[in-house]
């Protein structure tokens, strides 16, 4: 029995209010948290089929953006089940929600398709990454795979140059501005 659900608000809102109905139709008793920015989690949270609102402080779901500020509490959390949503699009769109949702840590993360006619039950099919890969071309798998081999020590990188320019330049200002002659030209 799932007893806690985050639902992933990256939908418009008349999309994600017809999701969260269905899926309070499916489970009635477990609590239902939105993880949704803005005003778009008040305006949920009004209509009544979302036990709390967990306010995401960014404006699109990446990792970089602020999902290290959430994460850590999501994961605490510990939900049952977390839902991501998604449209017509296809999932390929909601990739960078559905990889932000896989390191929440629930104990099942699922597709939920949203845009029916009528969502009567909810369709649920099992988030996996290996999925995303498989849609990925393998040169576009490579550069993904190079560019976050890459990503750790390019920042090591740009910091340590970063450093060694201050520091360069802090040799030369430093004498300059400490050793000039007296204006006076007297000598005690």
């Amino acid at each position: 029995m799932t007893e806690t659900v985050l639902f992933v608000r990256c939908v418009p809102h008349p999309l994600a209010q017809r999701a969260l109905r269905a899926i309070r139709r499916v489970l009635p008793h477990a609590r239902i948290e939105v993880l949704s920015n803005g005003e778009a989690g008040a305006a949920l949270a009004a209509a009544g089929d979302a036990d709390a609102i967990v306010e995401y402080p960014g404006s699109r779901y990446a990792l970089l953006d602020t999902g290290l500020r959430i994460l850590p509490r999501l994961r605490r959390r510990r939900y049952d089940l977390v839902v991501v949503p998604y449209t017509s699009r296809g999932r390929e769109a909601f990739w960078n929600v559905a990889r932000l949702a896989l390191l929440a840590g629930g104990r099942a993360t699922v597709w939920q398709r949203v845009d029916a006619a009528e969502i009567s039950e909810p369709e649920w099919t099992p988030v996996r990454l290996r999925d995303w890969l498989q849609t990925q071309s393998p040169g576009m798998r490579v550069r993904s795979a190079l560019l976050h081999l890459l990503k750790v020590p390019a920042l090591v990188l740009a910091y340590v140059t970063g450093m060694l320019v201050l520091a360069a330049a802090a040799l030369v200002l430093i004498p300059a501005v400490w050793l000039k002659p007296d204006p006076s030209g007297s000598r005690s």
